[in-house]
Formats: structure tokens, sequence, C-alpha cells
């Protein structure tokens, strides 16, 4: 999701991928392939994400909360 990727590189001082996941207690995998989009966050993870990052709930996993069939 280019949303976390965006604002990982643009923090005060930009956080590896690493740090990020660090964050919110993912490994770095599981953060880049969030930011791949090739994993969706997880319903466990999406608040702490969203409060770490800024990120509206609704934005990191929109099917969640508009109702879309997932």
């Amino acid at each position: 999701m280019e949303k976390l990727k965006t604002w990982r590189e643009t923090q005060h001082q930009p956080l590896t991928l690493e740090e990020a996941a660090k964050l919110v207690g993912v490994t770095k995998a599981t953060w880049q392939r969030w930011e791949a989009g090739t994993r969706k966050i997880g319903i466990c993870n999406i608040s702490l994400v969203s409060q770490c990052t800024g990120i509206p709930r609704d934005e990191l996993r929109p099917e969640l909360y508009s109702g879309e069939p997932q």
C-alpha cells in the first residue's frame, strides 16, 4: 500500500522497514508485504497501524468499512 510507504519515507527522520514494523509489533517482511500490497493489514493490527501512522482505518482497509465484499 503506497500510503504506508509514503508515510514511512516522509517522517522527519525517515523510518526503515524494520523500524516501522517494530512500531506495530510485526516483522519487517510483514510490513514490506503491506507496503507492496501483497498482504492486507490484519484486523488485529489495523487500529494500531492507524494510530501509529495517522492513516484512517478506512483508508488502510476500505473494504472493511465500506460494506463492499472482501
